[in-house]
């Protein structure tokens, strides 16, 4: 995959175009790219480094050497070993669960999966907490 840096502004009807100020410990994601004057990006949410780890499209590699952990194969956060091994299990887990529910909506989540999702909430939370 090539990577390019361009510049890119958050589309004015954007609720993040309001916002004063870049995040420094988020990730900004967005949905739709536009050009107009301008190349803009619409439907933008921020993404904290635990969420795209957890939510990314292809998974999760653990370097022990570098004691990194990449996203998709491209976004790369340092990481003790540990930790990053039990993202990456916390993760397989989730993938399971949230499976499990795509394919039968009505069963329940059960024991494991709920209190997996809510261990999965506070993880998120607390990343957030820390702005």
């Amino acid at each position: 995959m090539s990577l390019f840096a361009c510049q890119v502004w958050i589309h004015p009807s954007s609720l993040n175009a309001k916002r004063k100020g870049a995040p420094t410990s988020h990730w900004l994601v967005f949905h739709e790219k536009v050009r107009t004057s301008r190349l803009f990006v619409r439907s933008t949410m921020l993404a904290t480094p635990f969420a795209l780890l957890l939510f990314g499209a292809s998974g999760i590699s653990v370097d022990h050497i570098e004691r990194t952990v990449t996203a998709d194969n491209w976004i790369t956060f340092n990481c003790p070993p540990k930790t990053a091994l039990v993202l990456k299990a916390l993760r397989m887990q989730l993938s399971q669960v949230l499976q499990t529910k795509l394919d039968r909506p009505s069963a329940p989540l059960g024991e494991v999966g709920s209190g997996l999702i809510q261990a999965v909430g506070q993880l998120l939370m607390s990343e957030v907490d820390e702005r």
